[in-house]
């Protein structure tokens, strides 16, 4: 009898980690927002405010912007409150800082110079939350972006966000002229024309400018777009760290927030590594029942499909290796997780656990291994190694009536097997034997 194989299905890989560019796990704690699994149970429901963002023309409200990036952040009630009333106080000295000057390029200007001198403070890869960026004054790209944005808002000026593939910044509308502007650098107005900036900017961020010449390698996205990324980096840096129950929410808002394919991958790849995060620490159950409620947020594709497969398997193996065997058949015949496994594979761990059974039935009555075979037959088909076990367990049921000479009893255990397996050439001797022996 051949053992299954534990499947080691293995943590899915993060796909598209934008900005994930570090070597060591953080010492601080702004960046994981999650204790526990068993404390924290992950959550599939988007916050409303995606929901309702996902409806909004643009440009969005200037404080359902604000506030959807603290709660984006990951605050919420009194706490974001508190910093919504920050951010409207900084709107107030903005409103003085570029009052000086009609001209939007200057006060443009003005406005970065002004965050870089009162609140950038620390460059940090990983410090994507605006509530960190206000009261510790680390940022970075996201951050930094969604804070030069809002105050840009506050007094008028049209400004939008610009992506490339590992960087985001703004880019700011003056009469007739954009001006590119890297939040990241105080020299980062109209930064291709500076070469201060050139020299400092690869030094602090380890990025490289992509000046608008470079259209392919530049992607322009609008509110959402850039609030999305704060959910981005946040599942990103959540999961770099294994914390998935944690990283799963923020997935679950950028898909509601935006429903695009990247949003989309990115929560299948949240889904996997949770799902995938129980399965290799032996919480299968909660792995497979994370994957069914799945269906309710995304629609199935592949990567759930072999991981529901890898999951059941591996459940179904660890309850036979601690001699579960009644609960491990139960899953193979439970009708929520039937379609999970592949018809061959199906049939070859229930046949393996009905061999089990029958095997530890046989220590005291062959003849109830014998009944456990044939409810197999009966549940996966007439499987040659079955029926070998069957005639087996039959034949020695019968030879224990027949060695004590009860010849009857014998008799009577061979029509049984006959009436199951009637062209059985060892249970025909069987017959044959028993017979000369009847009175």
């Amino acid at each position: 009898m051949e053992y299954p194989a534990i499947k080691l299905h293995r943590i899915a890989l993060l796909i598209m980690a934008l900005l994930l560019y570090f070597n060591t796990q953080p010492s601080s704690s702004v960046y994981g927002d999650s204790a526990l699994l068993k404390d924290n149970p992950p959550r599939l429901e988007p916050l409303p405010i995606a929901v309702s963002l996902a409806g909004i023309i643009e440009p969005l409200p200037l404080d359902v912007l604000s506030g959807a990036a603290l709660e984006f952040s990951g605050l919420t009630g009194s706490t974001a409150d508190l910093y919504q009333a920050d951010i409207e106080d900084l709107f107030a000295q903005v409103a003085l800082v570029a009052g000086g000057s009609d001209d939007p390029a200057v006060r443009a200007e003005k406005i970065l110079l002004f965050i870089h001198e009162h609140l950038l403070k620390v460059y940090d890869v990983r410090q994507t939350r605006i509530d960190v960026l206000l009261e510790e004054g680390s940022f970075n790209c996201v951050s930094s972006a969604v804070l030069y944005l809002l105050l840009c808002r506050s007094i008028g000026l049209k400004v939008w966000a610009v992506r490339t593939a590992d960087h985001a910044f703004c880019r700011v509308q003056a009469g007739k002229t954009a001006y590119d502007v890297e939040t990241t650098s105080p020299a980062g107005f109209d930064p291709g024309s500076k070469k201060e900036f050139k020299d400092e900017f690869g030094k602090i961020t380890g990025f490289s400018y992509v000046s608008p010449a470079n259209y392919a390698d530049r992607q322009e996205v609008g509110e959402r777009g850039l609030l999305a990324l704060i959910l981005f980096n946040r599942v990103a840096f959540l999961s770099e760290e294994r914390e998935y129950g944690a990283a799963l929410g923020p997935a679950v808002d950028a898909y509601a927030l935006l429903g695009d394919e990247e949003s989309y991958d990115r929560l299948i790849v949240a889904f996997s590594n949770l799902a995938s995060w129980y399965g290799l620490h032996g919480d299968y159950r909660k792995g497979v029942e994370l994957i069914i409620q799945a269906a309710d947020v995304v629609s199935h594709n592949s990567t759930f499909v072999k991981l529901k497969s890898d999951l059941l398997h591996n459940w179904v193996i660890d309850l036979v290796e601690n001699k579960k065997l009644e609960y491990a058949a139960s899953l193979l015949t439970d009708k929520r997780y039937r379609d999970f496994l592949e018809r061959d594979e199906w049939k070859t761990l229930s046949i393996y656990i009905y061999q089990l059974q029958a095997r530890e039935a046989a220590v005291a009555s062959f003849g109830r291994a014998a009944q456990i075979i044939k409810a197999a037959v009966t549940s996966v088909g007439a499987d040659p190694e079955l029926l070998r076990s069957y005639e087996n367990y039959v034949h020695n049921h019968f030879v224990e009536f027949f060695n004590k000479q009860l010849f009857n009893e014998a008799d009577r255990v061979i029509d049984q097997g006959l009436a199951f397996m009637p062209q059985s050439s060892l249970l025909l001797k069987d017959k044959a034997l028993v017979a000369e022996n009847l009175d």
